[in-house]
C-alpha cells in the first residue's frame, strides 16, 4: 500500500497530483475503499490519514495562494477601471499574468498613475 511507502514530499507530492488527475473513484469503488481501509490495522491507517491530511493542507495552501492573487488581481481591475473609464482587455490579460509580487506593489503604484498609458507603460515593463 502506498502508505507503507514512506515516501518523502516530492515523490508524494507527485502521487497526490496523479491520483487528483487521473483517480476519479466511482461511489462503488469509493465503498470499497473505505471497506479496505476499516479492515487496516490501526498504524497503518494512521499513516493513511497522515497522508491525505498533508495532501489536503498542500491543497487547501494552494487555493488560499490562488484565491489571494485572484482578489489582488480584481482590486487592481477595479481600482484603474474606477479611474481611468474601461480597460482594454489586453491590459486586463497582462495584470493577470502578473505574478503576486508585482500585483502587491501595483496595488501601491496604481495610486500615483496620472493615465491609463502610464498603467500601461508600468506592466509592460513587467511582462515583458
Amino acid at each position: 500500500m502506498i502508505a507503507s511507502l514512506r515516501l518523502d514530499a516530492t515523490r508524494s507530492a507527485q502521487i497526490r497530483v496523479f491520483m487528483e488527475t487521473y483517480l476519479k473513484l466511482t461511489t462503488q469503488e469509493n465503498m470499497q475503499y473505505n471497506a479496505e481501509y476499516a479492515a487496516l490495522r490501526p498504524e497503518e491507517r494512521e499513516a493513511i490519514v497522515e497522508m491525505v491530511y498533508e495532501w489536503d493542507r498542500a491543497a487547501v495552501e494552494k487555493g488560499m495562494e490562488r484565491g489571494g492573487k485572484l482578489k489582488s488581481v480584481e482590486v487592481a481591475l477595479r481600482q484603474l477601471s474606477h479611474r481611468f473609464g474601461r480597460l482594454e482587455a489586453s491590459l486586463q490579460q497582462c495584470i493577470r499574468q502578473l505574478p503576486e509580487s508585482d500585483l502587491d506593489e501595483l496595488l501601491v503604484t496604481l495610486l500615483g498613475f496620472q493615465s491609463i498609458a502610464e498603467a500601461q507603460t508600468w506592466v509592460d515593463r513587467r511582462t515583458a
